[in-house]
């Protein structure tokens, strides 16, 4: 079985099999690189670019997942008013032969002095892919629908610019400092963020989805619980990461 197909029961409210597939991976990978940055942390001080890189994955792979699963669903609500009044933007299209030939209009640009034509043009209202909206558009559409609550919206937009903030550029510029309580943080809101999607959809939990939701997050407890112990050995971080001592 491949490693990330225990995953895909939590999307079974995709209908896109190649992108349910395909955000079941990307939360492997999170919760991997999650595994992999408890399992080392006593042994990675706080400034470790090692500890940085597991953090920053995280962000990355969360603010990704979170991404997707809403312009889906934005998608499913193209014509839902919310949706209908974030994409909505004025096109203007250039009349052809709406002057008689030979007639121009132009004017005096107040700052350059530079004489600018004008032509006549008429406005249509047209629709921009909801992927060009900005996250916390996407975010706001959502609730409106009534997708996610507004503080779940919150969570993950802080997600999400955390997120962006930590592209190379940025990061130099403004010093980003990742904690694990950024992790922890994304780790807690996907889970609320899944939660509310069945609320809203009225798709119930089955019974071995509850017990195994509760046995991650107490996997994840335990692994913060055991920062503190001194050494790690390759048998320990194993049990955290499989296939560890293979790599």
């Amino acid at each position: 079985m491949d490693t990330h197909t225990s995953n895909l029961k939590w999307f079974d409210f995709i209908d896109d099999d190649a992108l349910k597939t395909r955000i079941a991976k990307e939360l492997y990978v999170a919760r991997y690189f999650c595994k992999l940055q408890f399992a080392f942390k006593p042994v990675w001080n706080q400034e470790s670019f090692e500890l940085f890189g597991c953090l920053k994955l995280q962000i990355v792979q969360y603010g990704g997942i979170f991404e997707a699963i809403i312009v889906y669903f934005l998608r499913k609500n193209l014509d839902h008013v919310a949706v209908r009044n974030k994409t909505k933007t004025p096109e203007y299209i250039h009349q052809e032969g709406a002057l008689a030939k030979g007639v121009s209009i132009q004017q005096q640009d107040k700052k350059s002095g530079q004489i600018e034509s004008l032509y006549l043009c008429k406005k249509k209202e047209s629709y921009k892919n909801v992927e060009l909206l900005r996250m916390e558009e996407k975010l706001e559409a959502a609730v409106e629908i009534g997708i996610i609550s507004d503080q779940t919206k919150k969570s993950i937009l802080n997600i999400y610019n955390l997120r962006n903030s930590v592209h190379i550029q940025k990061a130099a510029k403004n010093e980003i400092k990742l904690e694990i309580d950024h992790c922890k943080n994304a780790f807690y809101t996907f889970w609320k963020f899944l939660k509310e999607i069945r609320k809203y959809l009225e798709y119930s939990e089955t019974p071995e989805m509850k017990e195994e939701e509760e046995r991650i997050k107490s996997e994840f407890e335990e692994s913060i619980n055991s920062l503190n112990q001194k050494n790690v050995t390759n048998s320990e971080i194993e049990m955290l990461v499989p296939g560890f001592e293979s790599l």
